[in-house]
C-alpha cells in the first residue's frame, strides 16, 4: 500500500474552461470511483474496498466543493473590483465632458469676439485709408493703428490656438477614457459570466453533496456488514495496519533524506526534545479511543499494536498542529483519509490521520495550536489518530501531550 498524493495532476487537460485544473482533476477522480462503484467491478470486490472508495469518493467531492467556492469568491472580488474601476472612469468622463464643454464654450465665445474685432478693424483701417485719400496726411496714425490692431489680432490667434489645444488634450483624454470604460464594461460583462458558472456549478455540486445522505447510508450498511462478518473485519484491521505501516516507512523515508541531505531539517525556536509534556493538544478534547500500544480486539480476540494514540473526535472537528514545525508530506491513505507529517527537527515528527481536510501545504511552516485541517468521517469510525516518533521510534504520544 502506497501513500496517495493530496494533490492532483496539475498538468491535466480541463474540459470546462469555467473550471480550474485542480476542479476538472477532482471531478476526474470522482468520476473514475462512481465507474467502479456503479459497475459489476464493485461485486467483485469485498465491502472493505468498497467502503474506501465510497470515503475517496466523499473526500473528492468535498475538495471539489472548497474549490469550486474559492473560484467563485475569487470570481466576485474580481467582478467588484472591476465594478470599482468602471465606476471612477465613469465619474471622469463626466468631468472630462464638463471640462470639455466648458472649453468648448469658451472657445466658440472667444471665435465670435475675434471675429467681431476683426471686422471693426477692417472698417477703421478701411477708414484711415479713406480719410488718406482725401488728403488726410496722417501716416503716423496709420502707422500706430495698424500696429495696435496686429498686436490684438496675434493675442485673439494665440489664444485661440492654445484654447483649441486644450479642448484637443481634453478630447483626447475623454477618447481614451471611453475606451478603457468599453474594455473595463467587457471585462466586467466577462466576469458576470464566468461567476455564473461557478455559482450554477457549486449549486449542482451542493444538490450532488445532497445525494452523499444515500451514499452515507450505503457505507453505514457497509460497515454493520463488516461489523458482523469476522472475516471482512479481519480485512479492515489488516487495511488499517497497512496504512500504519506506510506512515512508519514514510518516517524512515523523510530520516534517510534528512542524513543524506536531501532535503532540509526544520530547525526550532526551542528542541522538540525539551516539549514532553507540553505539545498543543491536537485536539481541544481529548479522549482516548485506543491508546498506545498493544491492544485487544474485544470481538476477535485478537492484539494489535497502536504506535499512537485514537481520540474519539467529532467530524468536522478542527486539528491542530501539536509544535512548531515544517510540514513534510500531506498524503491520502485508504481507511485514514488524509494524513500530514510534520518534522520538527532533531529527527522528531509527528502525524496527523483521518483529516477531512488539509490547510498548509508540503514545505510549509507551521507554528504550534495552527489549524491544520478538520476531523472526517472516513473509515469506520470518527477517530482522529496522532503519533509522535524520535528518529524511527515510536512514542507515547500522551507523554508529550499537555493536559
Amino acid at each position: 500500500m502506497v501513500l496517495m498524493l493530496a494533490a492532483v495532476n496539475p498538468t491535466q487537460a480541463v474540459d470546462n474552461p469555467g473550471e480550474s485544473k485542480l476542479a476538472q482533476n477532482l471531478r476526474d477522480e470522482i468520476e473514475v470511483l462512481e465507474k467502479r462503484i456503479q459497475t459489476g467491478e464493485a461485486g467483485r470486490r469485498s465491502a472493505v474496498e468498497q467502503l474506501q472508495d465510497i470515503d475517496k469518493k466523499i473526500e473528492l467531492r468535498r475538495r471539489l466543493i472548497v474549490e469550486l467556492e474559492g473560484n467563485a469568491e475569487s470570481s466576485n472580488r474580481k467582478v467588484a473590483h472591476l465594478g470599482g474601476q468602471i465606476e471612477r472612469v465613469n465619474h471622469e468622463l463626466q468631468m472630462l465632458s464638463s471640462d470639455l464643454s466648458v472649453a468648448e464654450s469658451n472657445l466658440e465665445k472667444l471665435r465670435a469676439d475675434a471675429s467681431k474685432r476683426a471686422v471693426y478693424f477692417y472698417k477703421r483701417i478701411t477708414g484711415v485709408r479713406l480719410a488718406l485719400l482725401s488728403g488726410v496726411d496722417d501716416l503716423n496714425d496709420l502707422a500706430r493703428r495698424r500696429k495696435y490692431f496686429a498686436s490684438i489680432e496675434g493675442f485673439d490667434r494665440r489664444s485661440l490656438e492654445k484654447i483649441a489645444a486644450q479642448a484637443a488634450v481634453i478630447a483626447a483624454d475623454k477618447n481614451q477614457r471611453e475606451k478603457l470604460r468599453q474594455k473595463l464594461s467587457g471585462d466586467q460583462a466577462n466576469r458576470l459570466g464566468e461567476l455564473e458558472r461557478y455559482r450554477n456549478l457549486i449549486k449542482d455540486k451542493r444538490t450532488e453533496e445532497s445525494t452523499q445522505l444515500g451514499e452515507r447510508s450505503e457505507k453505514s450498511k457497509l460497515l454493520e456488514k463488516i461489523e458482523n462478518d469476522n472475516s471482512l473485519l479481519k480485512s479492515l484491521l489488516e487495511e488499517r495496519r497497512k496504512a500504519l505501516d506506510e506512515i512508519e516507512r514514510e518516517i524512515t523515508r523523510q530520516e534517510q533524506a534528512v542524513s543524506k541531505k536531501t532535503t532540509p531539517d526544520f530547525k526550532p525556536d526551542t528542541p522538540f526534545k525539551d516539549l514532553v509534556g507540553r505539545l498543543y493538544p491536537p485536539l481541544k478534547n481529548l479522549v482516548v479511543a485506543q491508546p498506545y500500544g498493544p491492544s485487544r480486539h474485544p470481538k476477535l480476540g485478537t492484539t494489535t499494536v497502536n504506535p499512537g494514540v485514537d481520540f474519539k473526535a467529532q467530524p468536522g472537528e478542527k486539528v491542530y498542529a501539536a509544535a512548531n514545525g515544517q510540514v513534510t508530506r500531506v498524503a491520502w491513505l485508504r481507511g485514514f483519509g488524509n494524513t500530514v507529517i510534520i518534522s520538527h527537527g532533531g529527527g522528531y515528527y509527528t502525524v496527523y490521520s483521518k483529516l477531512e481536510q488539509v490547510f498548509p501545504t508540503e514545505n510549509q511552516v507551521v507554528k504550534a495550536g495552527q489549524i491544520l485541517g478538520h476531523v472526517t468521517d472516513a473509515g469506520s469510525d470518527s477517530e482522529f489518530h496522532f503519533e509522535v516518533w524520535s528518529k524511527r521510534e515510536k512514542q507515547d504520544p500522551m507523554k508529550w501531550l499537555k493536559r
